[in-house]
């Protein structure tokens, strides 16, 4: 089976719809996916990419980044490097007031019992090891 790597552009188009062209192109990807005729991986740095696009480049608020963003991992169609890091990034994302890629950073350290090494207080906070 064919396996395709996804990058940043075509979740933006599937996720804003600005583009009707390439938005149309991308659901086709994503169906056809879904029907287990191929398969799509995702890299973790597109996942960082996305969030930093849709934040700073769209001007999204944080709650509508989270929405979209839970979008693309709950999708059992993708394969996303690191899922689970993610989704509780996320989670952690909804809750507290700092970057998504500090986020990702203690969701990593609980996972994996990591000690994390940071001058950063709050994230010595959250991480408590």
């Amino acid at each position: 089976m064919r396996t395709f790597l996804v990058d940043t552009n075509a979740f933006l188009r599937f996720l804003l719809a600005d583009v009707p062209p390439q938005t149309k192109d991308v659901k086709s990807l994503f169906l056809e996916a879904k029907n287990r005729k191929i398969k799509l991986f995702v890299p973790s740095i597109v996942i960082f990419e996305i969030i930093f696009s849709l934040e700073k480049y769209y001007g999204l608020d944080k709650k509508t980044v989270g929405q979209k963003l839970d979008m693309i991992l709950s999708s059992d169609y993708l394969d996303v490097e690191n899922r689970e890091a993610f989704l509780l990034g996320l989670e952690i994302y909804s809750q507290e007031k700092i970057s998504f890629t500090d986020c990702y950073l203690v969701a990593r350290s609980r996972l994996k019992e990591y000690s994390l090494f940071t001058f950063d207080q709050k994230l010595r906070k959250l991480t408590a090891n």
